[in-house]
């Protein structure tokens, strides 16, 4: 399922002209990932009750596609092991980098490569990423895998306004409505962190994860991995310009 936004539709239109509408789930405003999320699992319970399911967000870079399906994989296996937890992907962090969230690694479950979470860092200061980079925690990629009904019972412990209006709105077939009374809600910092002993979280070493938060970092990513699309010449060529 793909959870959008109704303002990007110029972006995602061509995109998914061949995918079903029951697959598409396209959100009147932007009210945070926790409402997103929200959305998107109350209407996959509606067909699935046993269903596992993965969020990908859509601005992330994977360097090694096939690692980072393996990788998933594992994940989706762990999370049928450990039906009550949700499983995050914590990419090996490689510098003390502050504008990405951190996860800290508690005990490892018996003798799997899967760890509990003692606690998340969101943008820490320059000082606690170095120090969270020294201890060998993991970026929070934010991809998280787990059974609908363990996302549901998370949701409904934290932010049950939210899913009781959502859950009304996808009844009625009127999600305009209930976007324009709820709250926007962060789903890392308002669910996850509460939940922490909740949540196991599996290393990703191979993938070469990045996220696309910024222009700065998109380039950034592009030119590390030789990549040259046809604007990016061009983009280089007008700072060329305002240099000169």
């Amino acid at each position: 399922m793909s959870v959008l936004t109704r303002a990007h539709e110029r972006f995602y239109r061509e995109e998914l002209t061949t995918v079903e509408t029951s697959h598409i789930l396209v959100q009147p405003e932007n009210r945070g990932t926790g409402v997103a999320i929200t959305a998107a699992i109350l209407r996959i319970l509606r067909s699935d009750v046993e269903a596992i399911v993965a969020f990908f967000p859509c601005d992330h870079y994977y360097t090694d596609g096939d690692g980072f399906a393996l990788t998933i994989r594992s994940a989706i296996g762990f999370a049928g092991e450990h039906p009550t937890s949700l499983i995050l992907l914590g990419a090996q962090a490689h510098y003390p980098e502050v504008e990405y969230g951190w996860i800290e690694p508690g005990p490892a479950v018996r003798d799997l490569p899967l760890w509990r979470v003692n606690r998340f860092w969101e943008k820490p200061s320059l000082q606690e990423a170095q120090a969270l980079f020294r201890r060998r925690c993991l970026w929070n990629t934010f991809v998280t895998i787990g059974h609908a009904e363990t996302f549901l019972e998370l949701l409904c412990a934290e932010i049950p306004d939210v899913v009781s209006s959502v859950a009304a709105a996808l009844t009625d077939n009127d999600l305009d409505s209930a976007y324009r009374g709820v709250r926007t809600v962060d789903f890392s910092r308002e669910v996850l962190v509460p939940q922490h002993h909740r949540l196991l979280v599996v290393r990703d070493a191979v993938s070469g994860w990045a996220d696309l938060g910024n222009p700065t970092r998109v380039i950034d990513t592009l030119t590390r991995n030789n990549i040259e699309p046809p604007w990016l010449s061009e983009v280089r060529s007008q700072a060329n310009v305002a240099k000169s």
